[in-house]
């Protein structure tokens, strides 16, 4: 799969219920090779696999709200990169409540990740900075849903532009 450096790859557009050839919310964001997944409704996996994309790339995963069709296909995928062997750290980004549900989910079923599995808390607080690295700074934007819910800006980082003194004189 060939891309360019910033590339969104949509997933999933549907709403809570099922419709015919819709999936719930999920979208690939990859910038400068580095996959971020934002959002991971039901059959997240599935259409993962139909756009090609590793799930082992992915190195961090963006929870909006605790609806269903927005994290109901996040134990799945945690799992199954569990099962093909992950070893790279994972972060997961989302509201709260979400790391006892992943806590509970994998203490259930006696799963012991043989990856590290960061969480990291979000508030729906405008302009706070969730994560920033190389390729990317993303920040927090409130929106009005019926419970708390977070949107997330993604801004490619520039890396510093190797300057030529003799050519600026």
């Amino acid at each position: 799969m060939a891309h360019r450096q910033f590339d969104l790859i949509t997933l999933g557009t549907g709403a809570a219920l099922p419709a015919r050839g819709r999936f719930p919310t999920a979208q690939l964001l990859i910038v400068h090779g580095e996959h971020y997944l934002i959002d991971c409704g039901e059959g997240t996996q599935e259409r993962l696999r139909t756009a090609g994309a590793p799930f082992n790339r992915i190195g961090h995963i963006f929870i909006s709200h605790l609806h269903g069709d927005h994290y109901l296909g996040l134990m799945g995928l945690i799992s199954s990169m569990h099962l093909m062997g992950r070893t790279r750290e994972l972060h997961v980004h989302g509201p709260k409540p979400l790391k006892e549900i992943i806590e509970v989910q994998l203490r259930a079923s006696q799963t012991y990740l043989r990856y590290p599995l960061t969480f990291h808390p979000t508030e729906p607080v405008s302009g706070t900075v969730a994560w920033h690295d190389s390729r990317v700074r993303v920040s927090l934007l409130a929106l009005r849903h019926r419970i708390p819910c977070t949107g997330f800006l993604f801004e490619e980082s520039m890396a510093p532009r190797p300057l030529i003194k003799a050519k600026l004189l």
